[in-house]
């Protein structure tokens, strides 16, 4: 059983990654880990989020009018394979959709794939003793490839269009899990660089380095009378430097983003082999923010494991 919580967080925090701010979403997105005694699992899900407002560099936060309304819908596909008890690899996808209705009438629509993520850890703390304090400790490496359309190729002013981050990100970070009967607790942390990019687009070229950034994700958890239910809440602020763009021999920086997410979760084991999971995730709560849109998300998954 208090495996099969810790592997229903890990898969709630890696879904609230997927849809989160700015126009393309999402920091780097802390990675789904296998937790338990399963060969590999598969997880379906469906999010919903709504951008509500802005914060701009120096600017106060701005929420939107109720007749400007921006929804980012998106299906996800998520599979990990654990070859042993410490070596795991894990796939990622997603299809965006958008919905953007604007305050004069005006309504843009579109669809694409999102970017790709392939995710290596290793348990180098497994729990071989029981101990009340000591956690499990996990690495991980994960690799974006940006397979979907970047602000920096859209064709829609609003950025409808646009389904990825548009670079190659590489990123490093540490995971820490324990359980103590009812009460679980998680603490990870990543860091990630970008690859320059130069993109061809309209007959303009442009070439963007962006600075590095990092995220953290704070959550606690609760099985009330050791049952298949399943509580959750959860704080995760990310950071991305600024980016430097260079257009016809002309730079420019753009200030660098900040925000929270603040997420409750609810989840209930269906079997040994299914579960399901309700999501929902607020980034006007925390603060501070900066140079980021603002959006809450809701989120359903299911997940298929296998035993080993």
């Amino acid at each position: 059983m208090k495996f099969c919580l810790i592997t229903i967080l890990f898969i709630l925090i890696y879904i609230q990654q997927v849809l989160g701010a700015a126009c393309c979403g999402g920091g780097s997105g802390l990675p789904s880990l296998i937790t338990g005694d399963y060969r590999g699992q598969l997880t379906t899900s469906f999010s919903q989020a709504k951008i509500v407002g802005e914060k701009l560099h120096q600017e106060i936060p701005y929420f939107w009018p109720k007749d400007k309304t921006f929804y980012t819908r998106s299906l996800k596909i998520d599979a990990t394979y654990q070859f042993d008890n410490y070596f795991q690899f894990g796939v990622s996808s997603s299809v965006l959709m958008k919905d953007y209705r604007f305050s004069n009438g005006a309504n843009n629509q579109d669809h694409g794939i999102s970017d790709i993520g392939l995710t290596a850890a290793y348990c180098f703390l497994p729990e071989l003793n029981f101990s009340r304090y000591r956690p499990v400790g996990f690495s991980f490496a994960k690799l974006t490839i940006p397979t979907g359309k970047s602000i920096y190729e859209s064709n829609d002013p609003a950025g409808a269009d646009v389904s990825g981050k548009g670079f190659y990100i590489f990123s490093l970070g540490l995971a820490f899990v324990k359980t103590l009967g009812i009460y679980d607790w998680q603490i990870m942390g990543e860091g990630h660089s970008f690859i320059e990019r130069t993109f061809k687009h309209n007959s303009h070229i442009t070439k963007v380095k962006p600075g590095p950034g990092g995220s953290l994700l704070f959550s606690l958890g609760w099985s009330p009378y050791n049952s298949d239910w399943r509580l959750g809440g959860s704080i995760s602020p990310h950071y991305e430097g600024e980016k430097v763009s260079s257009f016809n021999s002309t730079k420019s920086r753009s200030g660098y983003e900040l925000y929270w997410d603040t997420s409750f979760s609810l989840s209930k084991l269906l079997s040994e082999e299914y579960m399901a999971s309700f999501n929902y995730t607020d980034q006007t709560i925390l603060g501070p923010v900066n140079n980021t849109n603002l959006s809450r998300t809701l989120t359903f998954s299911f997940q298929k494991r296998w035993a080993l």
